[in-house]
C-alpha cells in the first residue's frame, strides 16, 4: 500500500472549532474620542510600544512608511508572516482537519524517518537484483518479481510504522502545537512562544482623502513631483515594454499614447492620453529596486509628495496589480494605508491586541491515537 493510501485513512470527521477574537478596539483613557471614518489595522509579532519608520522593514510594496490595512484578518495574518514566527507553511488547506493531515504527513517524511528508511530499502532490494546467491536457483524474472513484491510489503510497513511514530510525537504536541490559518489557506506551523499583535488606529477622513492613489492616474502635480524625486534619484532610463527612454518626459508621453503591455501578464493599463499610475510607474520604470526598497531614495519621493499635500499612499490590496500576481493579504480584497508620519499616527493610536491562536491538535487527539488507527 502507497503512502498516500496510509495518509489518506488519518482523520475521522470532527466538528467545526468555534473561536473568537475581541477585535473591538479600546480608546486609550484621558483622550479626547476622534470622529473616524474608518479604523486601520496593523499585524506585528511583537507589541511594538511606537512605532519608527527607521525600524522597518524597507521591501513594502510602495517604499517609506508604516503599512496598515482596513481589515483585521489581513493584519493578523501579517502579525505571523515573519520568518520568526514560524516552522512551516501547509498550503492550500481547506481546513483544520487537512492542516493536521499535512503537519502528520511532515513528521512521517521527516522525523519520523520514512524517506531515509524507504531509501535504504531500495538500495538493499537493489543490491540483491543482480546478485546471483540472491537469486539462487531463480530464473531473472520470477526473482524481480519476489523482490518488488518484498520491497511492497516493507515498505507498506515502514508507513505504518511511521504513522505510529507521527501519532505519538502529535500526542505528545498536542498542548504546545500551534497554527495560524490565513486568507489563502495556508497553516503557519508556529514556533514554540511565538506570538503575534494587531495594532488598531483611528484615521480621521482627512486623513484617508488626502493620500495619493496608486492605483489611479497620477494628477499632473503628483506626476511632476514623481518625475522630480526620480531625477533627483539619477533615474536615465525608463522600460516600455521592451523599449528603454532616456527621459521621464519621453516616458510619460509614450504611455499617455500607447497602453503598457507586460509578457507575463495579461493585464493592459494607460494609454489614451491618461497619466499613468504610481503603480504603472513602479512597473514601467525599473522603480522597484531603487526607489521602493532604499530607505533614502524612498524618503525623497515621499518628500516630493508630502511638499504637494499628500500624507501617504493608499492602494487595492488582495487583488492582482499591474503585471503583478494578488499583493498583500492574499485573496481578501483590503484597502492598503502607508503612512509617513509616524508621530501622526502615534496619536491615532487605539489599542493592540494579542491574536488567538489555536491548538488544533487538542482538538484531534482522539484520531490520533495509534490503537484506535484501522487499515
Amino acid at each position: 500500500m502507497a503512502l498516500r493510501d496510509h495518509t489518506d485513512q488519518l482523520m475521522l470527521p470532527i466538528a467545526e472549532l468555534e473561536v473568537t477574537v475581541d477585535r473591538e478596539p479600546t480608546p486609550d483613557i484621558g483622550r479626547q474620542t476622534v470622529a473616524t471614518e474608518l479604523i486601520a489595522y496593523r499585524g506585528d509579532p511583537t507589541a511594538v510600544d511606537r512605532f519608527q519608520i527607521a525600524k522597518m522593514h524597507h521591501d513594502g510594496l510602495f517604499g517609506y512608511g508604516i503599512y496598515l490595512t482596513d481589515s483585521p484578518i489581513v493584519a493578523e495574518d501579517y502579525a505571523f508572516a515573519s520568518k520568526d514566527s514560524y516552522d512551516h507553511v501547509f498550503r492550500n488547506c481547506k481546513d483544520d482537519r487537512d492542516a493536521v493531515k499535512a503537519y502528520m504527513l511532515s513528521l512521517m517524511l521527516g522525523e519520523c524517518g520514512y524517506q531515509e528508511k524507504g531509501r535504504a530499502l531500495r538500495e538493499q532490494i537493489t543490491n540483491q537484483v543482480y546478485d546471483p546467491a540472491a537469486r539462487g536457483d531463480l530464473d531473472f524474472a520470477t526473482h524481480h518479481d519476489n523482490l518488488n513484491r518484498e520491497y511492497k510489503r516493507a515498505m507498506s510497513d515502514i508507513a505504518l510504522a511511521t504513522m505510529a511514530d507521527a501519532k505519538r510525537l502529535v500526542a505528545e504536541r498536542r498542548d504546545t502545537i500551534r497554527f495560524h490559518a490565513d486568507t489563502l489557506g495556508n497553516y503557519r506551523l508556529l514556533k514554540n512562544g511565538s506570538q503575534g499583535f494587531v495594532t488598531s488606529f483611528s484615521l480621521p477622513k482627512t486623513f484617508a482623502t488626502s493620500m495619493l492613489d496608486a492605483d489611479a492616474p497620477l494628477p499632473d502635480e503628483a506626476l511632476g513631483a514623481v518625475g522630480n524625486a526620480l531625477k533627483e534619484i539619477g533615474f536615465t532610463s525608463f522600460r516600455h515594454e521592451d523599449s528603454h527612454w532616456n527621459t521621464w518626459e519621453e516616458w510619460v508621453e509614450l504611455v499617455r499614447r500607447e497602453p503598457m503591455c507586460y509578457a507575463w501578464c495579461d493585464h493592459q493599463f494607460g494609454g489614451n492620453g491618461i497619466n499613468p499610475s504610481l503603480d504603472e510607474v513602479r512597473n514601467g520604470t525599473q522603480f522597484g529596486g531603487s526607489a521602493f526598497h532604499d530607505l533614502k531614495n524612498q524618503q525623497i519621493l515621499s518628500d516630493k509628495l508630502e511638499e504637494i499635500g499628500y500624507r501617504g499612499i493608499t492602494f487595492q490590496g488582495g487583488v492582482p496589480g499591474n503585471g503583478e500576481l494578488p499583493r498583500g493579504g492574499g485573496g481578501i480584497p483590503h484597502r492598503v494605508y502607508v503612512v509617513w508620519n509616524e508621530d501622526y499616527l502615534h496619536t491615532r493610536r487605539l489599542s493592540t491586541a494579542e491574536v488567538v491562536t489555536r491548538p488544533i491538535l487538542t482538538a484531534h487527539e482522539k484520531h490520533m491515537r495509534v490503537k484506535s488507527f484501522n487499515l
